[in-house]
């Protein structure tokens, strides 16, 4: 029977994380940034630099695989360009949570746990 692929493997150094929860406790990976997709929020991608020794390289991961560190209310209407929208998807630097009732709020939150290098409480054993 043939291994499972990794939920993600370095393309330079080849480094593997076999799943979520592997790549979000990586103290090695930081965050750079969040490309938004706004027509389909689940497209966006988000941008993580392999920070050791001889690699460097940025990776990509789509931001629907972080879909499950989020367990909050799911909305469905773009908030983007009015008075609740504050732009954090607009800028890719921006890592801010959100804080408005948009269909995009869910990777804001995801992004946080992240950059943190924590695993939401739902995870845990």
């Amino acid at each position: 029977m043939p291994e499972a692929a990794p939920f993600k493997q370095c393309t330079l150094c080849g480094t593997q994380w076999p799943d979520l929860k592997d790549l979000v406790l990586d103290p090695n990976l930081v965050v750079n940034g969040y490309q938004a997709h706004l027509e389909s929020p689940e497209q966006g991608l988000i941008l993580v630099t392999h920070q050791v020794p001889d690699c460097g390289t940025t990776l990509v991961v789509a931001a629907g695989k972080m879909r499950p560190l989020y367990r909050g209310p799911n909305y469905s209407n773009r908030q983007t360009g009015t008075v609740a929208c504050r732009g954090h998807c607009q800028e890719i630097e921006d890592l801010q949570a959100c804080t408005a009732n948009c269909d995009m709020a869910w990777i804001r939150e995801a992004l946080q746990w992240i950059v943190r290098h924590e695993l939401p409480p739902h995870f845990a054993p």
